[in-house]
């Protein structure tokens, strides 16, 4: 099994917010079977 890990930071105007990472996620991600 590979892994792969990278951190994403997000600027949000409060301290909570929902944040949508699927298309950071889609083009930093090496695999291409998701």
């Amino acid at each position: 099994m590979k892994s792969f890990r990278k951190e994403l930071w997000f600027d949000i105007p409060g301290r909570r917010a929902f944040v949508n990472i699927t298309p950071q996620v889609e083009r930093e991600n090496p695999a291409e079977d998701l």
